[in-house]
């Protein structure tokens, strides 16, 4: 049986691959980077904290209830760009990116 550190790790994994590795491809193939590799590409390496990753939709239409992927439809999260803070918002297919003080980002998060 797996504990409970290994269960949230497998999901976070799975909330990495958004939709799945088929849809990465087809980004790729476009010669288009996924969001998350956008995000991770304007951000210092290795600051970026996603919020939110294991979110997933309520929707029973259509048969939605079989569609279910963590991380669905947005990425949030803060980390720096050049050592200042900054919030991400992904909106549409276009990011919001806000500066904020660090004192700011930390009461933000909570």
């Amino acid at each position: 049986m797996d504990s409970k550190v290994d269960q949230l790790n497998k999901r976070i994994a799975e909330a990495h691959l958004g939709g799945g590795q088929k849809r990465i491809d087809k980004q790729h193939a476009k010669k288009k980077l996924t969001a998350r590799e956008r995000v991770n590409y304007i951000m210092d390496q290795g600051s970026f904290e996603e919020t939110g990753a294991l979110v997933t939709h309520r929707t029973t239409d259509f048969g939605m209830e079989n569609q279910l992927y963590y991380g669905d439809g947005v990425i949030t999260g803060y980390g720096t760009i050049n050592v200042d803070w900054y919030i991400f918002t992904p909106k549409i297919l276009l990011f919001l990116v806000v500066p904020y003080q660090k004192l700011m980002l930390k009461r933000f998060v909570k």
